[in-house]
């Protein structure tokens, strides 16, 4: 599937991988051409690291972000960013069911190389904030263009690395929590027990944002696993 300059370049480790990684390849010239102030793309995430989760419960859909990190010299206007981000989500493969799961589920996140805004344009998040989002996505990844500047910026401190593993650890907590009501819902499927199984899809909607969920919102998603786990010890009991 992979030209054989892109097997020189890249080892793809899986097809989400290499799907995410390609459409960008081709790509690049374009965005260069018609977008000279993005300076540094690459895919970031799960995706880059090789990993990609998709959860289907019903029509609740969970899935990887297919995370897409640029790196630019000023701060563009809102159309330049929305042409930008427009462009990103076009299809490079037709028919392929992959891109089009992984477009769903784009997340592109722009940073500016300058340390402080003059006042015009949209007002982004520069390369020198800290924060953990900052910190887990300007390091590593696949670098579509622009690595010079994404080795300029991507150092992190112990302490740095120490957030982000925190992050991460965060999130592992949250796909558990998902797995376990997913058990669930089979259980109350394979039981008949048809107000339980439309009570766990209504939570997975509203919790199915991971990314967005705040330590509150996990801990009452775990309280609320602990009272299914409970109702459905005594629904079975009973049977």
């Amino acid at each position: 599937m992979s030209t054989e300059n892109e097997k020189s370049q890249y080892r793809f480790i899986n097809i989400f991988q290499e799907i995410a990684t390609r459409r960008l390849k081709k790509k690049e010239a374009h965005i260069k051409r018609k977008f000279p102030w993005v300076v540094a793309l690459k895919l970031s995430g799960s995706i880059s690291d090789g990993y990609y989760f998709l959860l289907q419960f019903k029509d609740v859909t969970i899935a990887s972000d297919y995370d897409i990190i640029a790196i630019v010299d000023k701060f563009p206007e809102e159309q330049e960013i929305k042409a930008f981000i427009e462009y990103l989500k076009k299809y490079e493969f037709e028919h392929s069911e992959i891109e089009r799961l992984l477009v769903e589920h784009m997340d592109v996140k722009i940073y500016a190389k300058l340390a402080y805004y003059p006042g015009e344009g949209v007002r982004l998040p520069t390369v020198f904030e800290r924060d953990t989002t900052t910190l887990r996505h300007i390091q590593g990844g696949i670098i579509i263009f622009g690595e010079e500047v994404f080795s300029k910026y991507s150092k992190l401190t112990e302490r740095e690395i120490r957030r982000v593993f925190l992050r991460v650890r965060d999130r592992e907590k949250i796909f558990n929590l998902y797995t376990d009501l997913g058990g669930l819902l089979r259980e109350a499927n394979a039981l008949g027990l048809k107000e339980i199984e439309t009570k766990i899809i209504d939570i997975l909607r509203k919790f199915k944002n991971y990314h967005i969920l705040s330590n509150k919102d996990t801990e009452e998603l775990e309280q609320i696993r602990n009272k299914l786990v409970n109702e459905m010890k005594k629904t079975k009991a009973t049977l």
